[in-house]
């Protein structure tokens, strides 16, 4: 069944700073096979998380990333 989407936005701040804690790849030799993991930053290391299982990565892929999830380390204008 199709389904109409509207492409929508919240506003956002024109200035402060952010830090990356997770993102979303996809492991495999295309998007036809494999899977997607996600990675997390806690403490300052990366974890990987690969269905039930979760280990530490040392070299995560930064750059093969599909989904970045950034979190605010300034306050917003007027908070």
């Amino acid at each position: 069944e199709a389904c109409a989407l509207t492409p929508r936005a919240l506003p956002l701040p024109s200035t402060g700073e952010y830090e990356l804690v997770g993102f979303a790849s996809h492991m495999g030799p295309n998007l036809g096979s494999g899977h997607y993991v996600a990675h997390v930053r806690k403490g300052g290391r990366w974890y990987i998380y690969n269905d039930r299982k979760v280990a530490e990565s040392r070299d995560p892929p930064l750059d093969l990333g599909y989904l970045y999830l950034y979190r605010r380390t300034t306050p917003a204008k007027g908070a």
